[in-house]
């Protein structure tokens, strides 16, 4: 792959870093327009990748490869750039890309629309719609496991479902029908790499000892102790951090110089 690598394909580039694990490919594949490159670029800037001497500019990179990645299609990224647009209260864009990453068949970002449309409305800047709330959670009933998104669905629906009235669950169910054979085929493909690397808990954050480990090891990696980042990483990574992963590869990588099963 390298001569492709070489002339510019940014998938060849990609396979690149995943055999040499040379960030430099990442950022190679990026530039070319690789979705999955540009959403793992954001992740290595958010955590220390590169000199941002200004004030805010880090944090403008990071958003700037992550709607990168959005725009070029990847789900988990849409889901993403949704959230920093959720973080400064814009609301038309944040419920834009949420749209889009569900429409791709992303699990949590339908949970997001069922959370957002119901319990969680006020938050999210929805007006609140029980029934089309209740329709998308019930989406995420049908697949069998996978992210723990059934067990999130029913944990949302028993908070609001006795404020309905038959008709209105009747309804929704109705309306979850019409779209179950469409939806879920996408819902169930798109579950099945919700591995760890990718998946994200979409509700709730870190327990305080994670989110410890998480700090501690980035921490550590940082100052280039990749050993000793290794175990904090790796309770993060397994806890579904989005970011940890990416670090707890390249610190495998560096005390092992190759790629193991664990990363």
């Amino acid at each position: 792959n390298e001569p492709k690598a070489v002339q510019g394909d940014p998938e060849a580039m990609y396979l690149m870093y995943q055999i040499t694990f040379d960030i430099e490919w990442i950022e190679k594949a990026a530039e070319a327009g690789h979705a999955l490159a540009q959403k793992w670029l954001a992740v290595a800037i958010k955590q220390g990748r590169g000199f941002y001497l200004w004030p805010g500019s880090r944090e403008e990179a990071v958003e700037k490869w992550y709607k990168a990645s959005a725009e070029g299609g990847y789900p988990i990224s849409m889901r993403d750039y949704a959230e920093i647009l959720l973080r400064r209260k814009d609301y038309t864009g944040y419920h834009g890309w949420l749209w889009r990453a569900a429409e791709t068949g992303y699990a949590n970002a339908v949970l997001g629309l069922g959370f957002g449309m119901t319990i969680m409305a006020d938050e999210y800047g929805y007006e609140q719609d029980l029934v089309k709330g209740y329709g998308f959670l019930s989406l995420l009933l049908a697949l069998d496991g996978g992210g723990g998104m059934v067990e999130k669905a029913n944990f949302c629906i028993k908070h609001f479902k006795d404020q309905m009235t038959p008709e209105q669950i009747e309804e929704a169910e109705a309306f979850a029908a019409e779209n179950m054979s469409s939806r879920t085929a996408r819902l169930e493909r798109f579950t099945l790499i919700l591995v760890w690397l990718f998946a994200v808990p979409a509700f709730g954050d870190l327990t305080p000892e994670q989110q410890a480990a998480k700090e501690r090891g980035s921490v550590l990696y940082h100052q280039f102790k990749a050993i000793s980042a290794e175990p904090y990483l790796t309770i993060a990574a397994e806890a579904g951090d989005s970011e940890s992963p990416f670090l707890l590869a390249e610190a495998l990588r560096k005390n092992n110089r190759y790629m193991t099963e664990e990363a």
